[in-house]
């Protein structure tokens, strides 16, 4: 579990005095309309980046979950990028994956939280990097505005 003060630090990319929100406000988003969209993607041999085209009415990335079919291996590893701020840098694709062997690293929550403002006409561009083919989908939550 993260500490207290965790809520309390700026993240990079969220500008001035912006704070995190607090794992337990994003897991109670569900509870507020959360909304969200997959995407098919795929891992291949090398480096494959996709640009996501998001819903129009896409004001708050809440996270993200990777599903991989039929099972995610461990050498895959996977980036996303906001409006030029690198959200998610080359980490193993199994911590953001519920169907891993112990759930992504936020165990318990049905995403791994990505607190990001938008303003519903963002760059969002998700990288795989691979070492062969694997077909994945990934699922952003978002509020919508």
């Amino acid at each position: 579990m993260l500490h207290q003060n965790y809520a309390m630090r700026p993240r990079p990319g969220m500008g001035g005095n912006s704070q995190t929100a607090m794992l337990s406000e994003v897991a109670s988003f569900g509870q507020v309309g959360i909304q969200w969209k997959g995407y098919p993607t795929a891992a291949v041999a090398g480096t494959q980046t996709y640009t996501i085209s998001q819903p129009g009415n896409m004001r708050t990335l809440a996270g993200a979950a990777l599903f991989g079919l039929p099972i995610l291996p461990t050498s895959e590893t996977v980036s996303l990028n906001v409006n030029s701020n690198l959200v998610l840098d080359s980490i193993p694709a199994l911590s953001i994956c519920p169907q891993g062997p112990t759930g992504h690293v936020n165990n318990g929550m049905a995403f791994f939280p990505i607190y990001r403002p938008l303003e519903g006409n963002d760059n969002i561009q998700f990288s795989v990097t691979g070492v062969g083919a694997l077909p994945l989908i990934l699922v952003l939550y978002y509020l919508p505005q």
